[in-house]
């Protein structure tokens, strides 16, 4: 418990000075002056590491704690998702991820039992984004969610069993465990929600079965016939078989686990998609997991907020209210708003800003420093897709190469797009989404490449095909060590001579080195010369003196420190 006026901050990863400063509620200038102090230069974009950030707190009496990114949101929204005050408790309707290898039947399996058929329109027999659906029976709810099934969407599919209470794992007869089952299982156990096994196929694989369940063991999942609590139910997504009886299932298990909520405020939930439509503007998918939200109500989250414009339901039916679990289509946002994004609503417009600035300084993503070492030549990207969720598994693929973005965005290719890749001398990505004729005539005319896709898997085979199967090497930078500038002297063969002594780690002769002045960076570059008394050496550690020579620079002066990195 902390005091009112006590400033608290919490460590999820490595921050830039700046803002930690911000975070923490601190004069930024206060704290280089204080690392200043004590014989470590710093400025605002010097990288702070846990160590350093608690510290800090220490010496200025602020709260210091430690978690991860996932852990910083939850206490965001930790008072308000609580049922401990809520008068009102009332069973909550499961909601249910289907699960499993590509080709195994997901989607079928979905289809069967809301009535509808798309798997023959999508491409490639996968599913491109996030959809959620409610079914009834025995005069039950329950609320599915449709993830897809390639290795590309595994952030998607981790996302649809956050929220999720009962993952069904299909599984074919005829096809056994696979790459992506053994993958949606452990994504299943991370998030510590119930599983049921779907044997799907089973007119094709019947005797494959027993084989199937015993190799389940093997991957944490034992089935109740072994004494496990996992349900397992066989049957043919294609024929309607096993259907009623899965169904049975998800009741039976949801009560089991006795999941509950409230429909008192505020209304807590989760984004499951978000588009941009043409009229609406910007739009989310949400689904929530307590309270009541009705037109009108300001909702906020770490990435948007918005007052409710419009609600409609998965079957486009104007909607007053959204009830917990139950799926709605929002309009109203100010910016597209992230796939996975938590939101509360609160009652004014005043307290849902406060609450967006709260949750942007809390939850600001810095960046790590990385440097690219690329075999081919420059290569850039501009990616267009239908839905965000599509955008993000397309964008992880890239990044997996880092190749670089120059811009990714919902919707169509635009003129202002193009004019972007031609000066930028980029290649167009266009997925699931229709190029208007007037971009493709324009793009001829610039000389400009539109790859039009329809399936994720065949933009990471392009992506090898342009790159010719050439690796990309990912480098993060690791501070080594710190040297002090005690004196210097000048030889007319190597320049200026830096006697030093190391202050913190190690430095290497093959080390890169920068030059700190009062807290600023002057110069970056690797050694020339390294020595102690007459010797050439390769490293010297704390407390040693060594005389250094930065190669290009003679500007070095007595109270500068070199900082020694390398890129691992």
């Amino acid at each position: 418990m902390t005091k009112d006026n006590e400033s608290v901050f919490t460590f999820v990863k490595p921050l830039k000075l700046l803002d930690f400063a911000k975070q923490a509620n601190l004069d930024a200038g206060a704290i280089i002056k204080h690392l200043f102090i004590k014989g470590v230069p710093t400025n605002l974009n010097t990288i702070l590491k846990e160590e350093d950030c608690e510290s800090i707190c220490k010496e200025f009496q602020v709260v210091f704690f430690k978690g991860s990114e996932k852990q910083a949101e939850e206490s965001l929204f930790a008072s308000f998702t609580s049922l401990s005050n809520a008068k009102n408790i009332i069973t909550k309707t499961p909601i249910v991820t289907i699960m499993g290898h590509v080709d195994h039947g997901k989607t079928t399996l979905l289809d069967r039992i809301r009535g509808t058929n798309v798997t023959s329109s999508e491409f490639g027999g996968i599913t491109q984004h996030i959809g959620a659906y409610q079914v009834e029976k025995n005069g039950k709810k329950i609320t599915f969610l449709d993830t897809p099934g390639h290795e590309a969407f595994t952030k998607m599919r981790a996302r649809g069993a956050n929220v999720t209470d009962i993952v069904v794992l299909v599984v074919a007869a005829d096809d056994g465990i696979k790459p992506q089952t053994i993958e949606a299982i452990q994504h299943a156990l991370a998030a510590k929600v119930r599983i049921i096994v779907f044997i799907n196929k089973i007119d094709k694989g019947i005797k494959n079965v027993g084989a199937l369940k015993n190799s389940l063991m093997e991957h944490d999942i034992v089935l109740e016939e072994f004494g496990g609590d996992v349900l397992c139910v066989q049957g043919s997504a294609l024929k309607g078989d096993g259907i009623e009886e899965l169904l049975e299932s998800i009741l039976l298990v949801a009560d089991i686990s006795d999941l509950k909520t409230t429909e008192e405020l505020p209304a807590v939930g989760t984004v499951i998609e978000s588009r941009m439509h043409k009229g609406m503007g910007a739009t989310a998918t949400i689904l929530l997991s307590r309270g009541t939200l009705k037109l009108g109500d300001f909702i906020v989250m770490k990435s948007s907020f918005c007052k409710v414009k419009s609600m409609t339901d998965a079957s486009n039916k104007n909607l007053k209210v959204s009830l917990p679990c139950v799926p709605a289509v929002v309009s109203g946002f100010k910016t597209l708003p992230m796939a996975g994004d938590k939101f509360i609503s609160l009652k004014t417009e005043k307290e849902a800003k406060e609450f967006f600035e709260n949750c942007s300084s809390e939850l600001q993503k810095d960046s790590v420093i990385l440097e690219t070492t690329k075999d081919t030549e420059n290569l850039n990207i501009l990616v267009r897709a239908d839905v965000s969720g599509s955008l993000e598994a397309i964008q992880e693929i890239i990044y997996r190469y880092n190749i670089p973005i120059i811009a990714s965005g919902i919707g169509a290719i635009t003129d202002a797009d193009l004019q972007l890749a031609s000066i930028s001398n980029a290649i167009l990505i266009n997925f699931n989404q229709k190029i208007p004729n007037p971009i493709i005539n324009n793009a001829k005319d610039m000389r400009l490449t539109i790859k039009d896709f329809r399936s994720v898997y065949e933009i990471e085979e392009e992506i090898l095909n342009i790159i010719e199967g050439n690796k990309v090497v990912e480098k993060v930078e690791e501070i080594t060590g710190k040297a002090e500038v005690l004196k210097l002297w000048y030889h007319s063969k190597v320049g200026t001579i830096a006697g030093c002594k190391v202050v913190s780690g190690k430095i290497s002769k093959t080390d890169k080195v920068r030059v700190i002045r009062d807290g600023e960076v002057l110069h970056t570059s690797t050694i020339k010369s390294f020595k102690t008394e007459a010797y050439e050496i390769k490293d010297c550690s704390e407390n040693q003196e060594c005389g250094i020579v930065v190669n290009n620079w003679n500007n070095i002066k007595v109270g500068d420190f070199i900082e020694a990195f390398k890129l691992v």
